[in-house]
């Protein structure tokens, strides 16, 4: 029997321990991901509008977001960003989350290849927040902006068609949308209203606020002649 080389045995060993480690290494043969984080805020109306000076995280695919980090990095004043030193052929999760004018926005992208060049990387308003999103239309379905709508978690200013006593007041944009974030877990009283030519129209509904869905209902405004 031919005696074994411990050396040889050795080299094995290191070499399969080695293509272990570089198998989970997810820098391991590094490319890279090149974008631009945007905001696109339904509320307010803007789009696509620049994110400078944000973090945004890199995790394993698998991860929802909230384990540890891969790498992070920041945007610069137009909202560009760069990570090197991804692994080409292996899936990351690109996440941006943060509470802008009192409401929480989200952006996340799941890479699938790389390297990416140009990626429009682009944040939303999250739709996983105790709030409530609400589009006013006139019976033709267009958009009514200018519209009042008082929020309140009694019915009794909804009943009198009135918004003394509401625990919110808004107003549409030009889009007709509203919204409302950060309230308190409940049952809440809508009513919109609005006069066009001496005419007073309105329209009301019922929602209940979860911690952790964002209600969205449309309102469509009637005569009250």
């Amino acid at each position: 029997m031919k005696p074994v080389n411990l050396f040889l045995l050795l080299a094995l060993w290191s070499c399969e321990n080695y293509k272990d480690l570089t198998a989970n290494d997810p820098f391991y043969e590094s490319s890279y991901l090149h974008g631009r984080l945007m905001l696109t805020d339904e509320i307010s109306g803007d789009t696509h509008k620049p994110l400078g000076k944000k973090t945004i995280y890199v995790f394993n695919a698998a991860d929802k977001g909230d384990g540890d980090f891969i790498l992070n990095t920041m945007t610069n004043e137009e909202g560009y960003f760069r990570f090197d030193n991804l692994r080409q052929g292996k899936s990351f999760k690109i996440i941006y989350s943060e509470a802008l004018d009192g409401k929480i926005f989200k952006a996340e992208y799941l890479t699938t290849t790389l390297p990416k060049d140009s990626l429009l990387f682009e944040a939303t308003v999250s739709k996983q927040q105790p709030g409530v999103i609400l589009e006013v239309t006139d019976t033709a379905g267009r958009p009514l902006g200018n519209v009042d709508v008082c929020i309140a978690s009694s019915g009794l200013p909804y009943l009198a068609g009135v918004c003394e006593g509401s625990n919110y007041t808004l107003k549409t944009n030009s889009r007709g949308k509203a919204g409302q974030f950060n309230m308190a877990e409940g049952k809440y009283y809508v009513l919109a209203r609005i006069t066009i030519n001496n005419v007073k129209y309105t329209a009301g509904t019922e929602i209940v606020i979860s911690k952790d869905k964002t209600v969205e209902k449309t309102l469509v405004m009637q005569s009250s002649v």
